[in-house]
């Protein structure tokens, strides 16, 4: 999905991965994700325009923390490249908590937990 880029294929997530009672589309953290991508990439509309590439790569993943066998907080850290006229690559990283429903695991009821890491503009010494 993030390799898409696209406000509508995040809403398609949404629906099928976030339980009922989860967060909200407007409310959840992928959509702002893909909302500050096309904001800072310059991307008019709902998605990326075609001349931009995104690759996304998944690089590890940890569970936080489990509460009994059908709920958990897990995390899945991607290494994302961009090319937007020039190459640009960043980390990413997404914790969730999860629990077992319908034969699989999807979002869980409640409030996101804490965000993980998130990037941060370092002062350059200049």
């Amino acid at each position: 999905m993030l390799d898409q880029m696209s406000l509508p294929a995040a809403r398609q997530v949404h629906e099928a991965w976030v339980l009922p009672g989860g967060p909200g589309f407007e409310d959840w953290s992928l959509t702002a994700d893909v909302r500050a991508f096309l904001a800072s990439g310059r991307q008019d509309g709902q998605a990326k325009d075609d001349t931009t590439v995104v690759v996304t790569t998944p690089k590890a993943a940890i569970v936080k923390g489990v509460d009994g066998p059908d709920w958990a907080v897990v995390c899945v850290l991607l290494d994302v490249q961009v090319s937007i006229h020039t190459d640009a690559r960043m980390g990413y990283g997404l914790c969730a908590a999860m629990q077992w429903s319908q034969d699989r695991w999807q979002v869980a009821t409640g409030p996101e937990p804490a965000p993980a890491l998130r990037l941060a503009r370092l002062p350059t010494g200049r």
